[in-house]
């Protein structure tokens, strides 16, 4: 009846299925061969981002109903958005052009390919090698600079309404190619020296092929990859001067550029006063562009623990936060190297705070926040060869009874808390880590004074294990 349309209708926009409740295997008896039917027993992606659903009710009077249902999804990684005609016909124009002039989309023997790039700020247009003329295999060498990281698109025929992009700011290789079209604006690729474990000023090659057939279509597709080349220290000296720029509430988030140090290599530094609300929240943007932004890895951010980002385009709302008496001077320092990017901010009222950049991806710290505990923090100590699991030892109080949840960096906004209130054992998936979790936690019941050991598993993929405890026999760590 309605609960099944209401199924219906979840599956649909959200473009996946649930699993059926407690179908832990089929009955053997059952003949299902021919039938192209599907028994989830778990959450199964549609692999679509439309779908059609159904549900029929027989009712026990003779009277039957059948209700189909069509939809887009509407949230989720396949979520999809209203579409302005117009738009996309201005979108679609050039490739329209290109097919009334050369009677085909894809490459033409006229056609120039040039780069725009983060390691000279966009400002000049560099065109492309072609390996062969006809071929659509378009290259051309890059130098990685000083923070290991580059983004970049194309354009063609020198022009920026004709421009070669991804979907997005700062995507992998893998991303689809799109253009030649006018919707480049912030869109680029990112060349990471740091996942490629390749060191600054390292020479890179990018290849772009294009082409079409009446077999497979137009396709096209962009890749790069280091080469065991790096700019010499005299061609360095050419490359393009980079600038660092302090930008935050006490600049009304426009661009105060930082100063060069004369003697110390990679050194920018600047100060700023502390107003009346006491406190400034900044970040560090490079070249004045707001997609090659400097910030630390959460909001509002005090903690020193806190690695930087960037610098990319995924900053919005990640900011510093100084705080002080107000009229206090700060001191700040920004030193890149090699892609190490340390950060200073000092002043004679508050003392020093530094913060570091690290390509740990595990680098977080969790605590554990219960009842037994008042509702503090006691930490979680990490697994010395497994650096994803973290483990804490509590023991059971009175009432065998004891309400949990975990709190990443001692931060309320960063909550990892189950579904409902008083969640058991594997009841409940691990949701967060955010500010949603008030009032919900896990609960843990067993013999009063057992110990128990509460295990948190990064990796685990079945989200209802992610969060788990045993009662241990003896405890030999001490307890925090």
């Amino acid at each position: 009846g309605m609960a099944g349309l209401i199924k219906c209708i979840a599956i649909l926009v959200s473009s996946a299925s649930p699993a059926n409740v407690h179908l832990n295997f089929l009955n053997p008896h059952m003949d299902v061969n021919g039938y192209p039917v599907f028994f989830e027993n778990e959450l199964s992606d549609y692999e679509a981002n439309t779908g059609v659903s159904g549900v029929s009710s027989f009712g026990f009077g003779g009277t039957n109903a059948r209700s189909d249902l069509w939809s887009r999804c509407l949230r989720g990684p396949r979520c999809t958005t209203e579409v302005s005609t117009s738009k996309w016909l201005e979108r679609r124009s050039i490739y329209y052009q290109r097919i009334f002039h050369f009677g085909a989309p894809g490459p033409h023997e006229t056609d120039r390919v040039s780069i725009l790039g983060t390691w000279d700020a966009y400002a000049t247009m560099v065109e492309m090698d072609q390996t062969a003329p006809g071929t659509g295999v378009y290259t051309v060498m890059v130098v990685l600079g000083e923070t290991r990281r580059e983004q970049f698109r194309m354009v063609l025929n020198r022009d920026q309404g004709q421009s070669i992009h991804p979907r997005d700011n700062s995507c992998d290789r893998n991303a689809s190619v799109l253009g030649p079209d006018a919707d480049g604006k912030g869109k680029t690729w990112l060349i990471d020296g740091r996942d490629d474990d390749t060191p600054a000023w390292t020479i890179y090659q990018i290849k772009f092929e294009w082409g079409f057939s009446w077999e497979t279509g137009e396709y096209k597709k962009i890749s790069w990859e280091a080469t065991d080349q790096v700019a010499p220290a005299r061609t360095r000296l050419m490359l393009h001067r980079h600038t660092y720029s302090l930008t935050g509430t006490r600049t009304a988030w426009k661009f105060q550029e930082m100063a060069r140090s004369k003697d110390e290599e990679g050194l920018w530094t600047t100060s700023m006063r502390i107003g009346l609300t006491g406190y400034e929240e900044f970040q560090i943007t490079r070249d004045n562009d707001w997609t090659q932004t400097l910030y630390p890895a959460m909001e509002r951010c005090r903690n020193q623990n806190i690695p930087i980002r960037g610098p990319d385009g995924n900053g919005k709302g990640k900011n510093w936060l100084i705080t002080g008496p107000s009229g206090d001077i700060v001191r700040i320092q920004l030193q890149v190297l090699d892609g190490e990017i340390t950060l200073i901010a000092s002043s004679d009222q508050t003392g020093v705070k530094t913060w570091q950049s690290t390509e740990e991806e595990l680098w977080m710290k969790y605590y554990v926040s219960g009842s037994w505990n008042k509702w503090g923090f006691t930490a979680m100590k990490r697994d010395p060869e497994e650096r994803q699991i973290f483990r804490c030892i509590v023991r059971l109080g009175r009432t065998g009874q004891e309400e949990f949840k975990i709190v990443c960096e001692k931060d309320w906004s960063m909550q990892l808390y189950p579904e409902y209130e008083q969640a058991g054992l594997g009841d409940s998936e691990c949701l967060g880590p955010d500010d949603q979790g008030h009032g919900l936690n896990w609960l843990m019941t067993g013999r009063p004074g057992c110990a128990y050991q509460i295990t948190l598993d990064l990796y685990e993929r079945d989200m209802c294990r992610v969060v788990w405890w045993n009662e241990i026999l003896a405890v030999q760590t001490r307890e925090e």
